[in-house]
């Protein structure tokens, strides 16, 4: 579990930015599945059940959009103070700098995954059409 911290803390603001899109997913990735179910089960709510699936689905790839924009920003910072230093050591500061910033990308694109398995779920339930009208007799 320590590791885990430490990897968050040397993630820089990125992964602050990883944590609130999870936040976001949690929420709503879960919402969009129980309403799919409903929507299946009962007929009804059909066209809100596909467009909350859909924003499930663009929920659950926030946090690997986020991993990728704090990835690129740790990466711009690292060659950026990379510039300035003794050429013998630029080539291990750039390694040492890809590892730190590789954190926000596992951690965006670890619980991305995570959270897509639902999402998907959520889509694939959600009704396509509305149910038949009932025959009147």
């Amino acid at each position: 579990m320590a590791d885990f911290v430490m990897w968050y803390r040397e993630g820089g603001w990125g992964m602050h930015l990883v944590f609130l899109m999870n936040l976001f997913a949690v929420a709503g990735v879960p919402l969009a599945l129980l309403l799919s179910i409903v929507a299946r089960a009962t007929g009804k709510m059909g066209g809100v059940a596909r467009v909350a699936a859909i924003l499930g689905t663009m929920l659950a790839a926030a946090p690997c959009c986020a991993g990728i924009v704090g990835y690129n920003s740790s990466m711009g910072k690292t060659e950026a103070a990379a510039e300035y230093v003794d050429p013998a050591k630029k080539s291990m500061i750039l390694k040492i700098g890809g590892e730190e910033a590789s954190h926000n990308l596992n951690f965006g694109v670890g619980s991305a995954l995570c959270m897509l398995l639902p999402a998907v779920l959520a889509f694939v339930i959600a009704p396509s059409k509305p149910p038949p009208p009932e025959p009147e007799y």
